[in-house]
């Protein structure tokens, strides 16, 4: 770490609309990160593949049943970490913390229309990550929150980071932590896979990560944050040597291989309009 201030500047009015701000906000406050938790929960799918144990081309009935039941079961892993899913997004992905068990959640996205081919159309959303995080527990028989403390947090030095204890964790945008610990998370991104001397993914696998998969797809919805990016698994290609995958609450992390560094902007909040030019 060769940077780091902290601010904790809070007017009344913000202090009003959040009632819940800390003081003495710093590298060390855990917050939720809500998109940010894409690349975390990519990254952990992707521990897989580098085992054998699942490859991107892989269809998602092969471990879902449900999903071939209800015509979706050729859409690939690589579909599901690239938002290339087709699924219409609808509010029923944001409701997967009301489900009791991650089957009940499997069969509601199952049932959603499509709205696309997978692998042409591109809807930035939750369904995908979901199924994958889904699959990988379907693989293992363990929880996804066992799983990304085992794969991830763990290796990375990340002790303050969680998608919590919940029946059906939200992997796209369900994880709290700190600064510190996702600039851990970057650095193993940045070393192209090695933490503190630590193999945690191989360096395959984060190439993977890092490819434009919708170059050629139909855009059906990006956030403000993400125009004019490309995507790549839970992850935007801001550039040819740059990748980011910022929050909705105002948490921004980047890695820069062409400067060869990475940061985090990690905030209560901004503007989601003007959040990638902030």
């Amino acid at each position: 770490i060769i940077y780091n201030k902290s601010h904790n500047e809070v007017s009344w009015r913000q202090r009003a609309a959040r009632r819940k701000l800390v003081r003495g906000f710093d590298e060390y406050t855990q917050q939720p990160i809500a998109s940010c938790s894409k690349w975390l929960s990519a990254a952990l799918v992707m521990s897989f593949v580098d085992e054998g144990r699942l490859k991107v081309e892989d269809t998602i009935g092969k471990f879902l049943p449900v999903m071939t039941a209800n015509g979706k079961g050729h859409i690939t892993i690589g579909h599901c970490l690239a938002n290339l899913t087709g699924i219409k997004q609808d509010n029923e992905t944001v409701r997967m913390r009301e489900y009791s068990s991650m089957h009940e959640a499997m069969e509601a996205i199952a049932k959603m229309q499509m709205e696309g081919k997978p692998g042409k159309t591109f809807h930035y959303g939750n369904a995908g990550l979901q199924i994958a995080a889904a699959v990988i527990e379907k693989i293992s028989g363990k929880k996804f929150e066992s799983l990304f403390q085992e794969r991830i947090a763990r290796p990375c030095g990340m002790k303050h980071t969680t998608f919590g204890n919940g029946n059906v964790p939200l992997a796209a945008g369900g994880a709290r932590g700190t600064a510190m610990d996702y600039m851990h998370f970057l650095q193993m991104i940045l070393n192209k896979g090695v933490y503190d001397g630590k193999r945690v993914l191989n360096e395959k696998s984060i190439a993977l990560m890092q490819v434009n998969y919708t170059k050629d797809a139909r855009i059906v919805y990006t956030p403000a944050a993400g125009t004019g990016w490309g995507y790549g698994f839970g992850e935007w290609v801001m550039s040819e040597s740059a990748v980011s995958s910022p929050g909705l609450f105002g948490s921004f992390p980047w890695v820069d291989y062409g400067k060869g560094y990475c940061g985090m902007l990690f905030t209560v909040n901004l503007r989601n309009r003007e959040r990638a030019e902030l």
